[in-house]
């Protein structure tokens, strides 16, 4: 709530118990139990120096002055509410004008993302709505190396370089001095690779079991066959795209060139080339 002198004072401290007025406010409203958020640093307390004797509670959307001389409740409708209280002692009377801006609750959207992984660029543009145009941005704590930050947009963009855990926080601020914090929890992984290992030797007729392996990327991954020579895996043994094993009961001789590729959630990507013996 704004004012241009602060609240209205008596001034005779031997008067009798004050009495107040307040026009009536523009625009109008009706008073219901509709809660529309005016946030709590913006609920500012409008009393006089001396408690006495008030009229029945203003009805402004949802906000009510008390007979303690508090404006207080939750107000219903956004808008830009102007209104005059006035106290009078005897003969003698005083008022203020007072203006109460009411805005839908300042908010941030989509959620900011959670992973990032070494060298994927990451590219974050939040949406703002609610509180009053005329946003700024600002952060709290340091961002991963490797990524940059629009004040102006809010914009988070970038390929980190170092893999870690960071916590940093986001705010906007309107036109009115209204902020809204987002917390920022992003973990960095390490740059997605196969960790390769020889296959050992299968034999014809005998149940054969390989696992993949990698790591870095964020999970899940997911396994594939590219090619080689002849391109394909002996048969009677299959690949589990989702857990990187090889396994089956080959049934014929040969030698058998793979290249094998796994894709993380980010869609990263490593591959390798094996050589699978298949003996008599």
């Amino acid at each position: 709530m704004r004012t241009n002198d602060g609240p209205a004072r008596v001034h005779d401290r031997d008067s009798p118990g004050p009495e107040h007025q307040a026009e009536r406010p523009q625009p109008q409203g009706r008073c219901d139990q509709r809660a529309v958020q005016l946030p709590a640093h913006r609920r500012r307390r409008v009393a006089l120096r001396r408690p006495g004797l008030w009229s029945p509670a203003l009805c402004l959307l949802g906000v009510t002055l008390g007979s303690n001389g508090v404006i207080s409740g939750t107000p219903t409708t956004p808008g830009d509410y102007t209104f005059k209280i006035q106290v009078t002692d005897g003969g003698r009377s005083d008022s203020e004008t007072y203006t109460l801006s009411v805005v839908d609750p300042l908010k941030v959207s989509p959620a900011p993302p959670t992973t990032a992984e070494v060298g994927i660029a990451i590219t974050y543009a939040p949406a703002t709505s609610g509180g009053r145009p005329g946003y700024r941005f600002s952060t709290d704590g340091a961002l991963p190396a490797g990524l940059a930050f629009d004040a102006t947009t809010g914009a988070i963009t970038g390929k980190p370089t170092i893999p870690g855990t960071y916590a940093f926080k986001l705010i906007v601020t309107d036109s009115l001095g209204l902020t809204h914090t987002v917390d920022v929890n992003l973990a960095v992984e390490g740059k997605l690779l196969i960790t390769k290992r020889p296959f050992k030797a299968a034999k014809v007729g005998k149940a054969y079991k390989v696992t993949l392996l990698a790591r870095g990327g964020v999970v899940p991954r997911k396994w594939n066959l590219l090619g080689g020579r002849p391109g394909f895996l002996p048969t009677g043994m299959k690949l589990n795209g989702r857990t990187g094993v090889i396994s089956g009961t080959p049934t014929k001789a040969g030698t058998y060139y793979l290249r094998l590729q796994v894709v993380d959630k980010l869609g990263a990507k490593s591959a390798a080339s094996y050589v699978l013996k298949v003996n008599a």
